[in-house]
């Protein structure tokens, strides 16, 4: 009716692609036989017990002055390459379990790799953190200290901590 409120026209939403109307149809075969694709699971796999942990060659870890730990492990593959496991681990403070991300880098790109974190370091070095930045980072670690249940002196070591390493015997 002319002078009568229009009402807005309902969008109906297109159709969701389908195997019939799919422009581009997929080429890799469904994965969901496999029990860490199945529906609902995270997408990790467990290790399987009878496949052995690849050997650790080097490793160097350090505790952080917060609730983090830092680790760098060298490994051997089962096809012999070798390959960095760097990992942060913090401790959830609800559950008291420790969370833990991985990457791992593989040999083939070491050079790519160890190439980016010497540009990272002369950047760091270049620009350098204000003093007045540092001072305010000292006071909170300070605060932090005096809060927790270790006490001031033990932060501070922690501040200038040296990594720790193992090195496996062979």
């Amino acid at each position: 009716k002319p002078g009568a409120p229009s009402r807005p026209s309902q969008a109906v939403p297109p159709a969701r692609p389908t195997p019939a109307n799919n422009p581009r149809p997929t080429t890799a075969p469904a994965r969901a036989s496999s029990p860490a694709f199945a529906p609902g699971s995270s997408g990790n796999r467990e290790r399987s017990s009878d496949r052995p942990d690849h050997p650790i060659l080097f490793q160097q870890y350090f505790k952080s002055v917060g609730p983090r730990t830092y680790a760098l492990q060298v490994k051997k593959a089962t096809n012999d390459n070798h390959y960095l496991v760097l990992t942060e681990g913090r401790r959830d403070k609800q559950s008291g379990e420790v969370r833990k991300l991985r990457l791992n880098i593989f040999s083939e790109d070491f050079d790519a790799f160890f190439d980016l974190l010497r540009q990272a370091e002369a950047f760091v070095k270049a620009h350098p953190l204000s003093p007045e930045f540092m001072r305010k980072r000292k006071q909170f670690w300070s605060n932090v200290a005096k809060r927790s249940k270790k006490g001031p002196a033990q932060a501070e070591n922690r501040q200038g901590a040296k990594p720790q390493a193992r090195i496996p015997k062979p």
